[in-house]
C-alpha cells in the first residue's frame, strides 16, 4: 500500500478498484497481480497453483480468471501450514 492508501478508500486511486471495507472477498485481482503477490510467473499460477487449489472465478464467455485477495491470502496461509506440518 502506498503512502496515499486512503486514496482508494475515497475512490480517487488512479486505476484502482474501490473495495468496501465490509467486503469479505477483498479486491478482485488479475492473474498477473496474483503472480506478483506470490512472487512467481503467470505460468506457475496457471500450471501449479490452480492445480493445488488456489481459488478463482472464471468469467463467462471470455474465460478470464478472477481472484479475490482474501481467498488468495487464505490459500497462501493454508499452504504455509501444510508445509510446516509436513516437516
Amino acid at each position: 500500500m502506498s503512502a496515499h492508501g486512503s486514496d482508494a478508500e475515497v475512490g480517487q486511486g488512479a486505476g484502482r478498484q474501490v473495495t468496501p471495507k465490509n467486503d469479505p472477498l477483498g479486491e478482485a485481482l488479475t492473474i498477473q497481480q496474483v503472480a506478483e503477490l506470490l512472487g512467481c510467473s503467470v505460468w506457475t499460477v496457471r500450471n501449479q497453483c490452480l492445480r493445488r487449489g488456489l481459488p478463482y472465478f472464471r468469467i463467462g464467455g471470455t474465460g478470464k480468471l478472477v481472484f479475490y485477495r482474501a481467498q488468495v491470502t487464505r490459500w497462501i496461509l493454508d499452504q504455509q501450514e501444510l508445509q510446516q506440518g509436513g516437516r
